[in-house]
């Protein structure tokens, strides 16, 4: 069983000369840490740090929450199918999976079929 922990916070040490700060994905992964930058940024008095999403007085906030909503989704599957597969993953494998998308790439002919099912209307 996976130990982790995935949350969002406001980096508020690095915010830009707007004033806003950028928001990053944080992942704890069996004890190992890594920040992941969601390439956005909000003003303090926007981010509700209890709920980890933006409040609706930003002009962009539901662009924004639905990609935090991404981010954790991404994050949760990936530590779902390793529990299920019964592997303890590290922070790179997490890293890995995270950065390109999660497929089941076992064979050649498994990746075919995925390209099919995605792409094949514009074939």
């Amino acid at each position: 069983m996976n130990k982790t922990h995935f949350n969002f916070q406001l980096r508020k040490n690095r915010s830009n000369p707007n004033g806003y700060s950028p928001i990053y994905f944080y992942a704890n992964v069996n004890g190992a840490v890594k920040y992941y930058s969601i390439n956005h940024a909000v003003p303090e008095n926007s981010w509700n740090q209890l709920k980890q999403e933006v409040k609706s007085n930003f002009a962009d906030y539901q662009i924004i929450n639905n990609d935090i909503a991404v981010y954790r989704s991404k994050a949760e599957k990936i530590r779902f199918a390793a529990d299920q597969e019964d592997e303890i993953i590290s922070l790179f494998q997490f890293e890995k999976i995270f950065s390109s998308g999660i497929k089941d790439l076992k064979d050649i002919f498994t990746f075919i079929e995925d390209d099919i099912r995605e792409f094949g209307n514009t074939y």
